[in-house]
């Protein structure tokens, strides 16, 4: 691949994330994302085989910036006790998707909080290759709290770890407006993943006590 064309896909690449970003994958054309690149219409099909895959990237691009920038394991290292690399995982959960300030950085996490929810045949490339991953982390670190646990109470520790982290994101506008001292801003994010670590350690502390009430 020659300089031009590394500058082109370089280029297409800007222009897909702040379409996408701005229109979501639905109503978003190819040749929006030309024009925007000062591309040819076959620009996309020949650097990315096609909208679905150029979509994909983005996506995958944001994350492997998102997890860069803010890592699972900031803090700690692989023997560092899991209730630390718990808190140091729900920290840096809590950061990704509050990110640095940047609108599009916001507009693109809120892209990837839809496909989250109700995620598209464009999405799995993506959910394999960086949210399985990561979920996977999380569930070796309940286990290390959990040795005894069955394999459906991991998950479900899992799962209720990653539904506190979201709520923050998914209902910020009702928790702006009914707790605003609870809204997920930089000031306040500390303090929002000292709780839910908190929160979540007392509750596997339990089960771990043979407190679980859970069929």
């Amino acid at each position: 691949m020659n300089d031009s064309d590394i500058g082109t896909k370089v280029r297409l690449m800007a222009a897909a994330k702040k379409v996408f970003a701005d229109r979501g994958f639905k109503e978003t054309t190819v040749r929006e994302i030309c024009a925007l690149a000062g591309a040819n219409l076959a620009a996309v099909n020949y650097h990315f085989g096609s909208k679905n895959k150029l979509y994909s990237e983005v996506l995958g691009d944001f994350l492997s910036f998102a997890f860069s920038r803010f890592p699972i394991d900031v803090g700690v290292c692989p023997d560092s006790p899991p209730a630390d690399r718990l808190r140091a995982y729900i920290r840096g959960f809590l950061y990704r998707m509050l990110g640095d300030g940047d609108p599009l950085y916001e507009k693109l996490g809120k892209l990837l909080m839809a496909e989250m929810l109700e995620p598209s045949e464009h999405f799995i490339a993506t959910l394999e290759r960086y949210i399985e991953p990561t979920y996977e982390v999380l569930q070796h670190i309940v286990r290390e709290l959990l040795p005894n646990a069955v394999e459906d109470i991991v998950h479900r520790c899992a799962g209720s770890i990653v539904g506190q982290c979201l709520l923050f994101d998914h209902a910020k506008g009702i928790i702006q407006r009914m707790c605003p001292e609870l809204a997920l801003e930089a000031g306040s994010l500390e303090r929002a993943a000292d709780f839910i670590a908190d929160f979540s350690l007392g509750g596997i502390s339990r089960l771990e006590a043979g407190e679980n009430a859970c069929p």
